[in-house]
């Protein structure tokens, strides 16, 4: 069975943060895996990704290898995203600051979390849902997509959505920021 690629609905909202893929695949029969929404961005839950989907069609795209739910990248417009929605991984605080210098130009859609479940991956999942997002937002008539805060090999992350990754995709470095 192929994967499948389709954009988040709201016959699905997605119930959880993708980072939870980390640990592997969720069962979309699971009731457990469904019992709640957990994120780590406090105001990213059922209700935001409800209002998104309304608004906009989806706000995510996620890979399905049949029932089982393997991967998953969000998006969100940048002139309405909240600066926690935006957060970097590995630091305690959002630095704010970072966000508030962002040119906010309408037509601007961010990619956040985009992770895929780990028996999954090398197989080029994540690049093709991200193509998905990405070639929906141009059907979509939005003018550019960014991407905050990627990871560098400097600070020992691992290869799978690194700064190579997404210059792959066609994203350029637009500003690098130290963490101090």
């Amino acid at each position: 069975m192929p994967i499948e690629y389709r954009p988040m609905d709201i016959d699905y909202v997605l119930p959880v943060c993708p980072l939870v893929l980390l640990n592997g695949p969720l069962d979309r029969g699971d009731p457990v895996s469904h019992a709640s929404f957990v994120s780590d961005c406090p105001m990213v839950n059922e209700t935001f990704l409800r209002r998104y989907i309304e608004a906009y069609g989806t706000c995510a795209y996620l890979a399905w290898d049949r029932y089982s739910l393997i991967g998953a990248t969000m998006f969100y417009p940048l002139t309405d995203l909240p600066p926690k929605a935006g957060k970097v991984y590995g630091i305690d605080e959002y630095p704010a600051r970072w966000f508030d210098a962002l040119n906010k130009e309408k037509g601007t859609m961010v990619m956040t979390c985009t992770t895929v479940a780990p028996q999954y991956r090398d197989y080029g999942i994540g690049r093709r849902l991200l193509e998905s997002a990405i070639g929906w937002m141009r059907r979509n008539r939005w003018l550019r997509a960014v991407k905050l805060g990627v990871p560098s090999e400097l600070y020992g992350f691992s290869r799978h959505f690194d700064l190579t990754f997404w210059e792959s995709l066609g994203f350029r470095v637009f500003r690098i920021i130290d963490r101090t």
